[in-house]
């Protein structure tokens, strides 16, 4: 049978673990993550119009954190839709 000194010290340790766990899993921090720093809409000028079929565009200034040792690759694609 144990000792109530050595029951005291396994439910302390055991708590403390639970703890360490819960802290952990509350203070991670995702691997990636986007922060919009801005967004506008413009317009082309005529000519450039013509070509992408709109006068209207957006821009974006977008921040990109990194939290793990991972390479980060983005890839973007301008679609036009066609009518």
């Amino acid at each position: 049978m144990r000792t109530p000194r050595v029951k005291f010290i396994m439910i302390s340790l055991i708590a403390l673990g639970v703890a360490l766990v819960i802290w952990a899993l509350i203070d991670a921090r995702p691997p990636v993550s986007l922060i919009v720093i801005s967004l506008t809409t413009n317009h082309w000028p005529e000519d450039i119009a013509a070509q992408f079929g709109s006068r209207s565009y957006v821009r974006a200034v977008v921040a990109v954190t990194n939290n793990t040792s991972r390479p980060f690759t983005y890839w973007t694609r301008y679609s036009v839709s066609l009518r």
